[in-house]
């Protein structure tokens, strides 16, 4: 039970295969290095190669058997002051061990080594400051890898809400427009070829509004779904209504959040149907200047103020919103009334094509 504990709590390892070789390898081709120019320099003799490979092979294969045991699940389970007596204790048996080990090599095997008067202190003072520079890099690099790994995962887990929000955002279709659609359709119950058209361009309309979608798609493909919108409330409105679209080629291939322009088109007709004499003039505009898009729906009539009290509209809110996640601080929204028009407007930076 305990052991199946410690493994289940056990985080994941911040080393690849690769990452601990590049390491390995490039902390031991240093240590040749360095102790080469410290022998040569300070204490020069005719066997140098042989004492630098002897410590230096020793090193490398003391560190790769501690790293091969730091990476059991039962060490990786441990933590705090338990984990760290842990450590000390393994690398003081492996300094005493190969210390030993060496002596023994050195006094039986003729192997040649600096002599000092007390040789097994000497070999294991310079297996620990070895060990202690290795550990230092070993667990600098581990401690900078799982905090790379933790802002990842919250940069995930912060992009997983923004899309999931953006979804439900996305989804929610205004009730007033498929209410009229359905009694343009019932009201048009005389008339067949009107039914069919309507009902069809209300399917494909729906179909488009549904669908899967990335958070930002060409321009186009908003406008393409305006034809459709227009086709029903053309349905609607009759000869009531004069749609136009005022748009610069430049602008069809800026990247905007789906749907964008709907809650103004959906406000357009909404008031605008109720304050506009006939026919309702509706006009969509775009165009890219100094690197931004400015698009603007325009419609005849007045600004109908929000009674006091009422609930606030969730179309303009959803709209802020959805830009506020994907062009933080970079996008704005604006409605005013200029003459005998009220006008929405967007802006929010073109370019965004990789996003």
């Amino acid at each position: 039970m305990t052991t199946a504990a410690n493994t289940a709590s056990a985080p994941p390892s911040p080393w690849t295969p690769l990452s601990f070789w590049l390491f390995q390898v490039s902390f031991w081709l240093l240590s040749v290095l360095s102790l080469s120019f410290m022998i040569t320099t300070f204490t020069p003799v005719d066997f140098a190669n042989e004492i630098i490979a002897g410590r230096v092979v020793t090193g490398f294969l003391i560190t790769l058997g501690l790293h091969v045991l730091y990476q059991q699940p039962r060490m990786q389970a441990q933590t705090g002051v338990r984990k760290w007596c842990w450590i000390a204790l393994i690398n003081a048996v492996a300094i005493g061990l190969s210390s030993l080990l060496w002596v023994g090599l050195v006094r039986h095997a003729g192997l040649r080594e600096l002599q000092t008067n007390d040789l097994f202190y000497n070999l294991s003072v310079s297996r620990f400051f070895a060990l202690l520079s290795w550990h230092s890099m070993y667990i600098g690099i581990e401690v900078w890898q799982r905090t790379l790994a933790l802002k990842q995962a919250a940069l995930e887990a912060s992009l997983e809400v923004r899309q999931g929000e953006l979804r439900q955002l996305q989804a929610q279709l205004n009730p007033h427009f498929l209410f009229n659609a359905l009694n343009t359709i019932k009201s048009g119950a005389d008339d067949p070829a009107l039914t069919r058209e309507v009902t069809q361009n209300l399917a494909d309309y729906l179909r488009f509004s549904l669908q899967d979608s990335r958070p930002l798609e060409p321009l186009s493909r908003e406008l393409d779904s305006l034809g459709l919108y227009f086709s029903i409330q053309r349905a609607r409105f009759g000869d009531g209504l004069d749609c136009r679209m005022n748009v610069s080629p430049d602008a069809l291939s800026v990247h905007v959040p789906p749907m964008l322009l709907q809650p103004l088109l959906e406000n357009a007709f909404k008031f605008g149907g109720e304050t506009s004499g006939r026919p309702l003039r509706i006009e969509v505009s775009a165009e890219v200047t100094a690197g931004r898009l400015t698009a603007c729906v325009a419609n005849s009539g007045r600004w109908v103020p929000r009674p006091e009290g009422a609930p606030p509209g969730i179309g303009l809110a959803n709209l802020r919103r959805r830009l506020d996640l994907l062009f933080p601080g970079e996008a704005s929204l604006e409605t005013r009334t200029t003459g005998d028009q009220v006008e929405g407007v967007i802006t929010v930076p073109a370019g965004r094509g990789s996003a």
